[in-house]
């Protein structure tokens, strides 16, 4: 039986001037990984292109735009029958952040030094831990 590809886009909106990267907390609610850590993102829907895909999940999930979008990388996870392509794009995000309490509990930027804090769904915290090594991350800024 061939694979059943299922696939989807996210998004680690960086923030140049601190070095954080925003994620978002999955509403208690959800079927899957209810309450956990993710990037933002979704599945593409039929006819919508990886970009437009990701704009819409960032307005839906957290009710900004997006700005200076470019791919990152894409990762394979296969699972029985089903193969699984996340395809991870950088940007950043304009706006005020308004989550959606259906689908975001809250969210939070983030430095390197704390993708450990935090309780991932599925592969976003090796996404996380991907993008600093390769793009260098910030330091804590003064409070």
């Amino acid at each position: 039986m061939p694979l059943r590809t299922h696939t989807g886009c996210t998004i680690l909106p960086y923030d140049r001037r601190t070095g954080r990267v925003l994620i978002a907390r999955r509403s208690a609610s959800d079927r899957l990984y209810p309450g956990m850590w993710e990037t933002i993102g979704g599945s593409v829907e039929e006819g919508e292109t990886l970009e437009e895909c990701i704009r819409r999940e960032v307005r839906e999930e957290i009710g900004c735009r997006v700005e200076n979008l470019e791919p990152f990388r894409v990762y394979e996870t296969l699972s029985g029958d089903d193969r699984y392509l996340s395809n991870v794009f950088t940007g950043t995000v304009r706006g005020r952040l308004r989550p959606n309490p259906h689908e975001v509990q809250e969210v939070r930027w983030i430095l390197p030094d704390e993708v450990g804090s935090f309780e991932f769904a599925a592969n976003c915290g090796q996404k996380l831990m991907d993008f600093f090594r390769e793009r260098g991350g910030g330091t804590r800024q003064p409070t």
